[in-house]
């Protein structure tokens, strides 16, 4: 359309919350049948899906809950503990390094120390704008959502709210009062408080996790609890809903005046710098200068000072690399006595 343009439905819950509201609404407000369909099949239809939706929140609330107490807290706990005995065990008492203190400190204190990822500060940068971003990208579907039920017209008639072509296109052009509240509440403002929860319990568990292997692994899981919306649409919802969800969009004015056209393109590429600004350096300021605050660092007081230079050089270094067999060394030699097979110059393991 000229003067508009169509607006795909998510394949999701909430993209199916979207399309039953709108559409059972028109059924069981206007007193007419546009979809054939017995009026009570249109009524537990919409509960089913609401009914999904709370559910939905229910799982994913409750993962944040129980993550926090069970996975989150220990970590944290943890992580403080062992940077606790560190700094009374290896330093001296004028805050200086003790290099013969951390010598003789358990080495498998040494290996969980340096283990933890807060102490290569670039690497969990890394992971961190990783996981800011895709939680960016969750609030973002959320805002855009919004931003499109914000700017469609109101209208006191049910059956307004949705123009049908001959091939079976269903158009939200405008929206009735109560079904947009009703959607503000039920989806647009929980969905944003999960997507909070997850951004901040995440961060937190992405800081005090104790080693890098972990880090991926807990980053997966995060993304896990993301995808439960599109796992219970996926798993639990009819197949010709899906169908049906794909014929139904949501129409969005389109300005012809082409100043008007660049000022919005100006715009969301102005909002497009904002957030990189925000990721990239919103990270760099919490993992540097907001780790006292309560409720949102991990380590209070952290002063990058964990000593692992030599533990890593010492673990990056191979038994044997490639280039010592080009010097005659048997790098895996059978049985106890496999210092003959060495070669002449140690350095070539380096």
């Amino acid at each position: 359309m000229k003067d508009g343009e169509d607006v795909d439905l998510p394949g999701d819950v909430y993209g199916a919350t979207i399309f039953s509201v709108i559409h059972d609404s028109v059924e069981l407000m206007s007193g007419h049948d546009h979809d054939s369909l017995a009026f009570w099949i249109n009524l537990v239809r919409v509960i089913f899906v609401v009914t999904s939706l709370v559910f939905n929140y229910c799982l994913q609330l409750s993962l944040l809950v129980w993550s926090y107490t069970a996975v989150v807290a220990p970590a944290v706990r943890n992580v403080q503990q062992l940077y606790k005995e560190y700094h009374e065990e290896c330093f001296d008492t004028d805050g200086s390094f003790n290099e013969a203190k951390w010598e003789e400190w358990d080495s498998s204190k040494h290996e969980a120390l340096c283990g933890m990822v807060i102490s290569s500060f670039w690497f969990l940068y890394l992971m961190l704008c990783l996981w800011w971003m895709t939680m960016l990208n969750e609030f973002r579907k959320t805002d855009r959502i919004w931003r499109k039920f914000h700017a469609m017209p109101s209208t006191k008639d049910y059956e307004r709210q949705i123009q049908r072509d001959e091939d079976g296109t269903q158009r939200v052009k405008r929206i009735v009062c109560e079904v947009r509240w009703f959607l503000y509440i039920v989806l647009i403002l929980p969905k944003h408080v999960v997507s909070v929860g997850l951004l901040i319990l995440g961060t937190w568990w992405l800081v005090s996790t104790e080693s890098f292997g972990d880090l991926i692994l807990n980053a997966l899981a995060l993304g896990f609890v993301i995808e439960i919306d599109e796992l219970i649409f996926e798993a639990m919802f009819p197949a010709f809903m899906a169908e049906q969800i794909e014929k139904v969009k949501l129409w969005r004015r389109r300005s012809p005046d082409p100043k008007e056209y660049q000022r919005v393109q100006w715009e969301h590429i102005r909002r497009s710098g904002i957030y990189w600004l925000v990721i990239l350096v919103g990270v760099f300021v919490y993992l540097s200068f907001l780790q006292a605050l309560p409720f949102v660092g991990v380590l209070p007081g952290y002063a990058s000072d964990i000593q692992c230079t030599g533990y890593w050089q010492n673990q990056k270094t191979m038994v044997c690399n490639s280039w010592a067999v080009f010097h005659g060394a048997q790098c895996f030699p059978y049985g106890s006595s496999g210092t003959e097979s060495l070669p002449p110059h140690p350095e070539v393991y380096n």
